[in-house]
Formats: C-alpha cells, structure tokens, sequence
C-alpha cells in the first residue's frame, strides 16, 4: 500500500513532452547528476523510438534568466514492453531539488503508464539513493532484487542497483495529486 503521496510542487513549475531541442538542456542536467550520465546521443535516440513504447517529460520553470523565460529543470522517461512499464530515468537538476519535481514528473509518468493499460512498474535505484528510494517508497514500490555493480560511480568503483516493483498501479496514484499537478500533466 503506497505511503502519503502529498507533495507541493511550486505554481512556476510545469511538465511537457519532452522535445528533440531539449536534448541538450536535459543532457546537461544528466552530467550534473550522474556518474556515468547518458549522452546527447542516446537521448536523441529516444525520439526514434515509437511513441507507444516511450514516454518522456520535462519539467519546466519560469525564470527571468533565461531568454524565453523558461528553464528546464528536471525530465524523466519511461519504456513500455508488454503490460509492464519501466522508469529508465529521472532527474532534477541540483539546484531545485526537493520541490517535488521528481515526485510530479513520477506521478504524470505513471499516471499515463496506467492510460496505456501498464498493470505493473519497475525501476533501478542506487542503493546508496536514499531519497530517491524513500520517494519511491510512497508510490508502493517495493524492492524484490539487486543488481551487483550495475551502477559505476565517478570514482571508478561500482554499486549495486535495488530492483523495485509496484504491481498494483492503479491504487499507487489515487492519492498522487497536489493542488498544482495533476497526475495526466
């Protein structure tokens, strides 16, 4: 049974598809955040890939420092095989974390996984993520396996991955809105 799902997500935040001219603005963000980040290359890819086998998402910000007055700040994607869907990535950029940006990109990710008829989720998590296993958490994941060193960390050493799975999907996002996202933004 999912955790307390409530999360306020400012009112300058807003979510979209994500587009090729992104690509560059949510590689950047990946090289911040990861070890071992994906290139602009394979983001690029992901726009070859049929669109009812992948769905992407940026979350975007009004801000005055940039020239069209918004600025990518977080994106997530997922696959889609069969009836399962899997988060393959998530991030926000370091400067605005722990707004819940994560947590609404999730929710509208799995909320459309659930349009697509996707009775089941599952992810890798660093095992050594905690706050992102804890936001995981209040979505009904649970943790079935571990990968070994399937993750590399700037250091050169490895870490293992938690494998997590939420098999009742439908029940997981019910309580997962806030006054300003909407679990089909």
């Amino acid at each position: 049974m999912p955790g307390d799902l409530r999360f306020e997500v400012p009112s300058s935040i807003s979510l979209r598809p994500f587009m090729p001219a992104d690509v560059p603005a949510v590689a950047a963000i990946e090289a911040l955040v990861s070890p071992e980040p994906w290139s602009e290359r394979l983001f690029a890819d992901e726009f070859t890939v049929a669109s009812a086998r992948r769905h992407w998402l940026v979350a975007e910000e009004t801000s005055p420092d940039v020239e069209q007055g918004l600025m990518i700040v977080g994106f997530g994607g997922m696959m889609f095989v069969a009836d399962e869907g899997h988060l393959m990535n998530v991030a926000t950029h370091p400067d605005h974390r722990r707004r819940g940006i994560a947590a609404a990109l999730c929710a509208a990710l799995f909320a459309d996984a659930a349009e697509r008829g996707m009775a089941s989720l599952t992810l890798e998590v660093r095992i050594s993520n905690v706050g992102a296993r804890e936001l995981y958490r209040r979505f009904g994941f649970v943790p079935v396996s571990s990968r070994r060193d399937y993750y590399r960390n700037a250091d050169g050493t490895r870490e293992d991955a938690l494998i997590l799975w939420l098999h009742d999907l439908g029940s997981a996002l019910a309580p997962a809105t806030s006054p300003n996202t909407s679990p089909g933004s």
